[in-house]
């Protein structure tokens, strides 16, 4: 959340140095950036598979994918946020 915090302030710096004299700045002229984290072996991927059985993983791969999305929400001061994931496993029936 911190990482997605300071791009956020970059790119609202780097936008407002970058809007014309006399044009107001929204919200929908903002680009965000969404930290992209590799799905192939994310350290919440890995997390996940300390909790639940690799055929069990492999039988709900596509279902774990659509609970965990978007990825950087589970993630804590750049560290998987273990309650969170072992609170979704669990709410999703994995646990």
């Amino acid at each position: 959340m911190v990482k997605f915090f300071t791009v956020f302030l970059f790119t609202l710096a780097s936008l407002v140095a970058e809007v014309p004299s006399g044009k107001t700045l929204v919200m929908s002229d903002m680009k965000t950036e969404i930290p992209q984290i590799t799905e192939a072996e994310s350290l919440l991927t890995q997390k996940i598979k300390t909790f639940v059985s690799e055929e069990e993983y492999t039988k709900n791969k596509d279902f774990i994918k659509l609970i965990f999305s978007p990825e950087y929400e589970y993630y804590r001061q750049e560290r998987v946020d273990v309650v969170k994931v072992v609170a979704t496993l669990k709410e999703n029936g994995l646990l």
